[in-house]
């Protein structure tokens, strides 16, 4: 399996805006300005989903780190609720996040929230398993495929397995708690580019691909065997 790209990955810090901005608040426009000149933002402007709640919070997007090696941010968002960091992995994107808020504390007051806030991860990786995982998916799935070609309109005939999805336990299912791997539309000719994204750090979501990617080689292997 070999990385095509780290499309990717965010980190969401469930602080809440009123526990980390000073007791006496911090000019939002005096905020968002700061950090759009210390860490170049080319985008700055008030957090559409704190907006929803009727409050007034900083959203920046693409910017850079102060401290060498310099990490592109893809963005920050300043929710009601939490605190959202993008970059192209999760381990930079904590980073990043850890720049941002230690610079607003150093400079503006802001505060520490209690240790009991929690860090989650999103990741979105675009691989090639360097193996025919689609023969992973055909396995279980093989009467029902062969079913579909037997079908006289030529858009159902034609399926093919092309992903699988994997959702969580809890009933509150979310876009981001779902683990998704799929074939990538478009894909230069000649490539087995796949895309997967699921709430993972992107070390871990690595390490899921391997191992599915090994299931293709192991599967492929299995259907070469002569038959006795």
């Amino acid at each position: 399996m070999k990385i095509v790209s780290y499309l990717e990955g965010s980190v969401s810090w469930n602080a809440a805006w009123d526990e980390l901005r000073p007791l006496v608040g911090a000019p939002h426009q005096l905020v968002m300005a700061s950090l759009q000149a210390v860490f170049g933002f080319s985008e700055a402007g008030a957090s559409p989903t704190a907006a929803t709640q009727n409050l007034m919070t900083p959203y920046l997007r693409f910017g850079s780190t102060i401290s060498e090696p310099q990490i592109s941010i893809n963005g920050v968002d300043f929710q009601a609720d939490r605190v959202v960091a993008s970059s192209s992995r999760t381990d930079l994107a904590e980073q990043a996040l850890l720049q941002i808020v230690e610079y607003l504390q150093a400079t503006f007051g802001f505060r520490q929230p209690p240790d009991e806030r929690t860090y989650n991860y999103h990741s979105t990786i675009i691989f090639d398993p360097e193996s025919d995982i689609e023969a992973s998916f055909h396995a279980p799935w093989g009467p029902l495929l062969d079913k579909f070609k037997q079908a006289p309109e030529e858009d159902i005939s034609s399926l093919s397995a092309f992903g699988m999805r994997f959702f969580p336990a809890n009933p509150a299912i979310t876009a981001e708690s779902v683990f998704t791997i799929e074939k990538r539309v478009p894909c230069p000719p000649g490539e087995n580019w796949w895309f997967s994204t699921g709430p993972f750090t992107t070390d871990f979501h690595e390490q899921l691909l391997v191992a599915i990617s090994q299931c293709g080689h192991e599967i492929k292997s299995e259907m070469l065997q002569p038959t006795r």
